[in-house]
């Protein structure tokens, strides 16, 4: 089990708010009747909750909560599941693709190599984060001994 910060306080000072406080605001959002909108949402869209609610909490699990408002947007801005699967894919490679490479580069090969997995999860047409997986890779020594693909290549296509 993990606790993520929303928010703390020293009296009646605010205090440090936390990234998953981001993911809060949405399920917290009521409209003008007073209904939670994700919820009513929901329950009117179905088919579509199937599909950006399990995004929505694998973002969160990662701690990722900067992604969240973009799944939200396109899951209010898509009428198909096949459409927002498509495009919530396209969305989350893109964003751990920029993720994993900024983290390759703070030296956080470890971290970035997960992230690049993500991105072939997503979009395993994408090549170029292949390689790029591949020096993470290789840098955070994943790859065991005879192994030419990077570790958890296999997990993240999809079969």
């Amino acid at each position: 089990n993990r606790w993520d910060l929303v928010f703390a306080s020293e009296g009646s000072r605010g205090g440090p708010q936390g990234d998953s406080r981001i993911l809060c605001q949405y399920l917290d959002a009521l409209n003008k009747d007073g209904d939670s909108i994700w919820l009513k949402w929901s329950e009117e869209h179905v088919e579509l909750a199937k599909v950006v609610w399990p995004a929505v909490a694998k973002v969160a699990r990662q701690e990722l909560y900067s992604f969240i408002p973009e799944l939200f947007l396109l899951a209010r801005s898509t009428s198909t599941p096949e459409q927002l699967k498509e495009r919530i894919d396209q969305t989350l490679a893109d964003k751990y693709l920029i993720t994993a490479e900024t983290l390759e580069a703070l030296d956080q090969r470890d971290v970035a190599a997960e992230l690049f997995a993500e991105v072939l999860h997503h979009a395993p047409d994408r090549i170029d984060s292949v390689r790029g997986r591949d020096q993470s890779a290789d840098a955070a020594g994943s790859r065991t001994e005879g192994d030419e693909s990077p570790k958890g290549v296999s997990e993240a296509a999809p079969g």
